[in-house]
């Protein structure tokens, strides 16, 4: 389940002044689901203008800027809260409805653990979630709307987006209510069987990934860590020392990336036999639209691109 806001997100002047001066107003009837009462819409926009009340208040005469950033998330936070402790229950219903030896299998090809247990689902709970979900993410939505405006909630969407199963959610699974029951069950039903063709690629695929995973993972820290504890002329070493942890980083995921891609070939080939195009079309946007961007930690994706490190080969498209 996904959430509106970032901790990460720095709040710039701009922001600040619109805030301030009400001139972001939301101008969306509905963000990605029409299934929220208009009540329930009213509600969550009162909790918006609240937080946009406090978040002025706090600020005017505030100079310093970390405290201003600060205060701005935790108004955005509000927002972000709204049916949290829905999250907690609903994967607690799939992990006692889902079949979990068929989830597996979906997970080793590319899904993350909670969609491919969705996967597996009967069709009525299935429909149930995602309505909740998309409600869920609508009322966010419209909240955020409320405290920082339409046109940054609009670019937060297309963001959420690039991301294969934002993807699904906002554009198939809260637009069309007969989408998922019409494709999903077929992709999560006796998974071990279609996909048999191709075990051993999915298994090579799966196990490389989780040693790659690591390898990556104490690379990035030993690199960090010894950035970290430097100052004046090693830190300059240091640094190099950094960027060649990053070349090292981006050949590991070339490999994975690689074997991703043949692995994906069979699979998408099985699914397409199987349940026709479009169950084909949606696995192979939630396994593959934003890859290397959810593969990667946070922190080292965000060192990717703001020090705009090259990919490897394998993986651009991904």
């Amino acid at each position: 389940m996904t959430s509106v806001g970032s901790r990460a997100m720095r709040v710039t002047p701009d922001i600040v002044v619109l805030i301030i001066c009400g001139l972001l107003k939301p101008t969306v009837s509905t963000w990605i689901f029409e299934g929220v009462s208009s009540r329930e819409l009213d509600e969550v926009r009162d909790i918006g203008r609240k937080a946009k009340v406090e978040f002025v208040n706090k600020v005017v005469g505030e100079t310093d800027h970390l405290k201003r950033n600060s205060y701005y998330l935790d108004g955005l936070e509000k927002c972000n809260n709204i049916e949290r402790n829905w999250t907690d229950s609903v994967q607690d219903d799939a992990f006692r409805h889902g079949n979990v030896t068929d989830a597996v299998w979906l997970q080793k090809a590319g899904m993350k653990e909670f969609t491919a247990l969705f996967m597996t689902l009967p069709p009525h709970h299935m429909e149930r979630i995602a309505r909740a979900a998309c409600a869920k993410h609508e009322k966010q939505l419209t909240c955020g709307a409320e405290y920082e405006g339409t046109e940054v909630t609009m670019k937060r969407v297309a963001e959420l987006k690039k991301i294969g199963n934002h993807k699904m959610m906002f554009e198939k699974e809260c637009k069309d209510k007969d989408f998922i029951k019409r494709v999903y069950p077929c992709v999560g039903h006796d998974v071990s069987k279609w996909i048999e063709p191709c075990s051993e690629q999915v298994n090579t695929y799966s196990t490389l990934r989780d040693s790659v995973n690591q390898r990556i993972s104490d690379t990035y820290d030993s690199a960090v860590k010894k950035v970290k504890a430097t100052t004046g002329d090693d830190r300059k070493e240091d640094l190099k020392i950094f960027d060649k942890a990053m070349s090292s980083i981006a050949f590991l995921e070339g490999s994975k990336c690689g074997l991703f891609r043949e692995m994906r070939v069979c699979v998408l080939r099985q699914l397409l036999e199987h349940c026709g195009v479009e169950a084909m079309k949606a696995f192979n946007t939630s396994i593959s639209l934003g890859y290397l961007r959810t593969e990667r930690r946070e922190r080292l994706n965000l060192d990717f691109e703001v020090f705009n490190y090259p990919v490897h080969p394998n993986c651009i498209g991904l």
